[in-house]
Protein backbone atom coordinates (compact mmCIF):
# COMPACT_ATOMS: atom_id res chain seq x y z
CA UNK A 1 0.00 0.00 0.00
CA UNK A 2 1.06 3.60 -0.53
CA UNK A 3 2.33 5.88 2.21
CA UNK A 4 0.15 8.80 1.01
CA UNK A 5 -3.27 8.57 2.73
CA UNK A 6 -4.83 11.04 0.26
CA UNK A 7 -4.06 8.94 -2.79
CA UNK A 8 -6.98 7.11 -4.36
CA UNK A 9 -6.78 3.35 -5.02
CA UNK A 10 -6.63 4.07 -8.77
CA UNK A 11 -3.56 6.25 -8.32
CA UNK A 12 -1.91 3.54 -6.25
CA UNK A 13 -2.42 1.12 -9.10
CA UNK A 14 -0.70 3.52 -11.46
CA UNK A 15 -3.68 5.20 -13.09
CA UNK A 16 -3.79 8.94 -12.92
CA UNK A 17 -7.27 10.33 -12.31
CA UNK A 18 -6.13 13.87 -11.67
CA UNK A 19 -7.83 16.37 -13.93
CA UNK A 20 -5.52 18.89 -15.47
CA UNK A 21 -5.89 22.28 -13.86
CA UNK A 22 -7.24 24.85 -16.23
CA UNK A 23 -5.08 27.83 -15.45
CA UNK A 24 -6.11 31.08 -17.01
CA UNK A 25 -3.27 32.58 -18.96
CA UNK A 26 -1.87 35.62 -17.24
CA UNK A 27 -2.53 38.85 -19.06
CA UNK A 28 0.52 40.79 -20.19
CA UNK A 29 1.49 43.78 -18.08
CA UNK A 30 1.04 46.12 -21.03
CA UNK A 31 -2.64 45.14 -21.31
CA UNK A 32 -3.17 45.60 -17.57
CA UNK A 33 -1.44 49.00 -17.72
CA UNK A 34 -3.54 50.04 -20.71
CA UNK A 35 -6.78 49.04 -18.99
CA UNK A 36 -5.80 50.96 -15.86
CA UNK A 37 -5.04 54.00 -18.01
CA UNK A 38 -8.45 53.75 -19.66
CA UNK A 39 -10.46 53.17 -16.47
CA UNK A 40 -8.55 55.60 -14.21
CA UNK A 41 -10.37 58.80 -15.29
CA UNK A 42 -13.75 57.16 -14.79
CA UNK A 43 -12.73 55.94 -11.32
CA UNK A 44 -11.57 59.46 -10.47
CA UNK A 45 -14.84 60.98 -11.68
CA UNK A 46 -16.82 58.44 -9.66
CA UNK A 47 -14.79 59.09 -6.51
CA UNK A 48 -15.13 62.82 -7.01
CA UNK A 49 -18.90 62.63 -7.47
CA UNK A 50 -19.51 60.26 -4.57
CA UNK A 51 -17.01 61.42 -1.95
CA UNK A 52 -15.72 64.92 -2.64
CA UNK A 53 -18.66 66.83 -4.12
CA UNK A 54 -21.15 66.13 -1.29
CA UNK A 55 -18.55 67.27 1.20
CA UNK A 56 -18.01 70.54 -0.65
CA UNK A 57 -21.74 71.19 -0.70
CA UNK A 58 -22.26 70.43 2.99
CA UNK A 59 -23.07 73.40 5.19
CA UNK A 60 -20.85 72.31 8.08
CA UNK A 61 -17.61 73.44 6.48
CA UNK A 62 -15.55 71.19 8.78
CA UNK A 63 -13.92 68.84 6.30
CA UNK A 64 -10.54 68.62 8.07
CA UNK A 65 -8.73 68.26 4.75
CA UNK A 66 -10.55 65.14 3.59
CA UNK A 67 -11.58 66.80 0.33
CA UNK A 68 -7.98 67.87 -0.25
CA UNK A 69 -6.75 64.32 0.34
CA UNK A 70 -9.29 62.87 -2.10
CA UNK A 71 -8.38 65.52 -4.66
CA UNK A 72 -4.70 64.68 -4.24
CA UNK A 73 -5.45 60.97 -4.71
CA UNK A 74 -7.45 61.83 -7.83
CA UNK A 75 -4.58 63.87 -9.26
CA UNK A 76 -2.09 61.08 -8.57
CA UNK A 77 -4.43 58.54 -10.15
CA UNK A 78 -4.67 60.66 -13.29
CA UNK A 79 -0.89 60.99 -13.39
CA UNK A 80 -0.46 57.23 -12.89
CA UNK A 81 -3.06 56.61 -15.60
CA UNK A 82 -1.06 58.73 -18.03
CA UNK A 83 2.20 56.93 -17.21
CA UNK A 84 0.59 53.49 -17.42
CA UNK A 85 -1.04 54.51 -20.69
CA UNK A 86 2.34 55.25 -22.20
CA UNK A 87 3.71 51.95 -20.84
CA UNK A 88 0.72 50.07 -22.25
CA UNK A 89 1.09 51.82 -25.59
CA UNK A 90 4.75 50.87 -25.89
CA UNK A 91 4.04 47.27 -24.85
CA UNK A 92 1.05 47.01 -27.17
CA UNK A 93 3.06 48.26 -30.11
CA UNK A 94 5.86 45.78 -29.34
CA UNK A 95 3.40 42.89 -29.09
CA UNK A 96 1.29 44.19 -32.01
CA UNK A 97 -1.85 43.88 -29.87
CA UNK A 98 -4.59 46.10 -31.27
CA UNK A 99 -6.79 45.93 -28.15
CA UNK A 100 -3.92 46.99 -25.91
CA UNK A 101 -3.00 49.84 -28.23
CA UNK A 102 -6.62 51.02 -28.30
CA UNK A 103 -7.05 50.98 -24.51
CA UNK A 104 -3.65 52.64 -24.01
CA UNK A 105 -4.17 55.34 -26.64
CA UNK A 106 -7.61 56.32 -25.32
CA UNK A 107 -6.40 56.23 -21.71
CA UNK A 108 -3.34 58.32 -22.50
CA UNK A 109 -5.41 60.89 -24.38
CA UNK A 110 -8.06 61.20 -21.67
CA UNK A 111 -5.55 61.32 -18.81
CA UNK A 112 -3.32 63.71 -20.72
CA UNK A 113 -6.22 66.05 -21.38
CA UNK A 114 -7.27 65.97 -17.71
CA UNK A 115 -3.71 66.53 -16.50
CA UNK A 116 -3.27 69.43 -18.94
CA UNK A 117 -6.57 70.95 -17.80
CA UNK A 118 -5.59 70.72 -14.15
CA UNK A 119 -2.20 72.31 -14.82
CA UNK A 120 -3.82 75.19 -16.74
CA UNK A 121 -6.36 75.65 -13.94
CA UNK A 122 -3.68 75.70 -11.23
CA UNK A 123 -1.55 78.20 -13.18
CA UNK A 124 -4.61 80.41 -13.68
CA UNK A 125 -5.49 80.33 -9.97
CA UNK A 126 -1.92 81.14 -8.97
CA UNK A 127 -1.78 84.06 -11.40
CA UNK A 128 -5.02 85.49 -10.00
CA UNK A 129 -3.74 85.31 -6.42
CA UNK A 130 -0.36 86.86 -7.24
CA UNK A 131 -1.57 89.51 -9.66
Amino acid sequence: MSSNPYQSPDQVAGESTATPSVAKAAQPFSLQAARFAFYAPFMVMFINLILVEPQRRSASGDTSGVGFVFSLIAALTILAGFVFGVVGLVGGIQRKAVGTILFAALGTLINGFLAYSVIILVVHVIQRRVG
